[in-house]
């Protein structure tokens, strides 16, 4: 795509985002949980039969806008009242019109936002040390499904497309800030000599972490070539270097814990957080 087509499509993307913003404005105002149930269930009827990319893809945007803009009703929806799991897979005129890409994309934003829609949902029922490492266990997925809404091919460079990628990379600022916060908080919070299993799913995360973080690093740059705008800036969090942490990690670690972490990762960063590239 041109740099002319690119600004183009960056004021088209705009427009759709007012449009967005204009459909739930009056409810995100006033955060009315009784405006909010009427909401879901026109987006429910309006994608449950839908057989158009644009429809599907600008009522989940719809939605995550809810979730974005940090509204207490949605986030406590649990599962999406609808599927679109299966999104496209039926008609063979998607793959004809060339379509079927943006049904591939569709799919798997459907899939990430309904896994966190259920992230949130059970967020309230947890205890203490163990559950909150869980949580962050269940973000790194989270972030694993957001790296796979990835649109493919000059036909998929459109404006629609490219907000919703906005959409993306916000959340994945969000939830990859609050992996961090967590986990500091975690390290700063637990006695030495932690529980065996607290200890491993501790150094779990820090290897994931330090694998999550070359694949967002990579999932970044396909974005910004992709002309995401929000893909250039970089977060404001502190970079711990992974030696570092793993250091702090193995304090709290049990003699007899097993774990997988191969300490020479020589100072590869975490993306505590993406301030290293």
């Amino acid at each position: 795509m041109t740099v002319s087509r690119r600004r183009s499509s960056k004021r088209r993307a705009t427009t759709i985002s007012q449009w967005i913003s204009k459909t739930f404005s009056s409810y995100t105002d006033t955060y009315n949980p009784a405006s909010f149930k009427p909401i879901i269930r026109a987006i429910s009827l309006r994608v449950e039969h839908t057989h158009s990319w644009t429809v599907a893809l600008k009522s989940l945007m719809l939605i995550h806008g809810l979730f974005l803009g940090g509204s207490p009703p949605a986030e406590s929806i649990g599962r999406l009242p609808f599927d679109l799991s299966g999104f496209g897979k039926t008609k063979s005129r998607f793959s004809r019109t060339g379509t079927g890409r943006f049904s591939i994309f569709v799919r798997a934003y459907f899939s990430f936002l309904d896994g966190r829609s259920i992230l949130y949902f059970n967020d309230r029922n947890r205890s203490e040390f163990t559950s909150r490492l869980e949580i962050i266990v269940e973000m790194q997925r989270v972030v694993d499904s957001l790296m796979r809404i990835k649109p493919i091919g000059e036909t998929m460079e459109t404006p629609l497309v490219i907000e919703a990628m906005e959409y993306v990379i916000s959340e994945i600022l969000e939830i990859h800030g609050q992996i961090c916060r967590g986990f500091a908080d975690f390290l700063s919070d637990v006695e030495s000599n932690s529980e065996k299993s607290e200890a491993e799913l501790a150094m779990k995360i820090v290897a994931k972490s330090l694998s999550q973080g070359e694949e967002l690093v990579k999932y970044f740059d396909f974005c910004r070539g992709f002309g995401v705008a929000n893909a250039r800036e970089i977060p404001d969090f502190v970079p711990i270097s992974g030696c570092d942490m793993i250091d702090r990690t193995v304090k709290i670690t049990p003699l007899t814990a097993e774990t997988d972490l191969v300490a020479s990762e020589d100072q590869k960063p975490l993306l505590v957080g993406l301030s290293s590239y």
